[in-house]
């Protein structure tokens, strides 16, 4: 194949077994840039494609996909019994939700003006809100609102520990990064603040 004076190349070669033929295009300057192998994998940027689809570059970016315009960009997972979806909403977010329309979708959401992270909902108060239900018309106060838990009915934070050992709560400053603790022992069950 020729275009603009370069060379480039399509065809069947053949793998090393018996009925074993890979489809390939590729050109002077990259060799081998696309392959189909025998089975159906296809390859870009590899000879030896591992799976359907198998993308190999040396730079960090080698996948990208784009939709025009502001609107939803999302890729689509699904197995025989869920479909989820990741991507760029059209409010600038990136969300992970189960909603086709991934700007409804509140599962994950990582609102791109904030860097914040929102688990059930998608504008969180803080830093990390993790949101079961709606408390009321209330928002977290601006000086604790790096770790935001949020529910309609009984609430709280669980620290989790085996039987002999201490949970705990550390304050921390630039110059002791345990100054102030809440701790609750299991073995000996007793609280101790310092």
């Amino acid at each position: 194949l020729e275009k603009n004076g370069g060379d480039g190349y399509l065809g069947f070669i053949a793998g090393g077994s018996v009925n074993e033929e890979h489809f390939v295009l590729g050109n002077q300057i990259d060799g081998e840039v696309l392959r189909v192998a025998s089975g159906g994998k296809v390859g870009i940027g590899t000879t030896s494609p591992a799976v359907q689809l198998h993308l190999s570059s040396s730079t960090a970016n080698n996948f990208r996909i784009e939709r025009s315009g502001t609107t939803n960009a999302a890729v689509h997972f699904k197995n025989a019994s869920e479909d989820w979806y990741a991507g760029v909403t059209s409010a600038e977010n990136f969300s992970i939700s189960r909603n086709a329309d991934i700007a409804s979708g509140t599962e994950f959401v990582i609102r791109g003006n904030t860097g914040r992270v929102g688990i059930g909902t998608s504008t969180p108060d803080g830093t990390l809100h993790s949101h079961t239900a709606t408390a009321g018309s209330v928002v977290a106060h601006a000086s604790a609102d790096e770790i935001v838990a949020e529910n309609d009915n009984d609430g709280g934070i669980s620290i989790l520990t085996p039987n002999n050992k201490i949970g705990g709560i550390f304050f921390g400053d630039p110059d002791d990064n345990n100054i102030g603790m809440i701790q609750y022992s299991h073995a000996l069950n007793r609280f101790a603040f310092t």
